[in-house]
């Protein structure tokens, strides 16, 4: 995992919004902040948590790569300008699943197919990606640009044995990398040394 993907996520999953019960004019969050989980909570905690969403994460496959990957802002290190590369030494898709679990998933999950930014009109895949839509890709604080698009989504139709609840799921891709900053000196703004020539005197014997 990624600390900056998981602030995406979270940032995704609080956008997300509901009619309330009873009907009003504002809108609600449909996952509080405090039911946002990294790590599944216990079997026998799902109840009282629904409803929740996990943010999971699968194994990641790191690609050997080595290529000067993006070209950063220059920088002057002892009077000498320094071009600045992000060297990306292995390339990586990070796969998540939000995993959003209810006990009735009628109310969060239907949608007329148009979004109007009203919650009624459309539930949480839709509401998904139109902010992913909006939010393709993203720079990092250290200059890197992740792309983001999203992947599989599906409802669990069928009660989890036990828990008795519903499971709708959707993925969500980060192609990101490892990165190393790269430095490399000119001559622009150093200063050059000459040195004087030596005369060579050659004599005959």
């Amino acid at each position: 995992m990624k600390r900056i993907h998981i602030t995406y996520l979270k940032d995704l999953i609080g956008t997300i919004m509901k009619s309330p019960v009873p009907p009003s004019t504002d809108l609600v969050r449909l996952i509080p902040e405090n039911k946002i989980f990294e790590v599944h909570p216990r079997e026998d905690k799902f109840q009282e948590n629904a409803p929740f969403c996990v943010i999971n994460h699968t194994p990641v496959t790191p690609v050997m790569d080595g290529r000067r990957w993006q070209k950063l802002s220059s920088v002057e290190v002892s009077g000498v300008k320094n071009l600045r590369y992000l060297r990306r030494h292995f390339s990586q898709e990070f796969r998540y699943s939000l995993n959003f679990w209810f006990n009735d998933p009628t109310r969060d999950i239907l949608s007329i197919g148009d979004f109007s930014g009203r919650a009624d009109d459309s539930g949480i895949v839709d509401q998904s990606l139109i902010y992913i839509a909006k939010r393709k890709r993203f720079v990092t604080p250290q200059g890197v640009t992740v792309e983001v698009r999203p992947g599989k989504a599906a409802l669990v139709s069928d009660p989890e044995e036990k828990k008795t609840l519903y499971k709708i799921y959707i993925e969500i891709v980060f192609k990101d990398g490892v990165f190393e900053t790269e430095l490399v000196p000119t001559l622009a703004g150093g200063t050059l040394e000459v040195e004087s020539p030596i005369e060579v005197v050659v004599r005959e014997l």
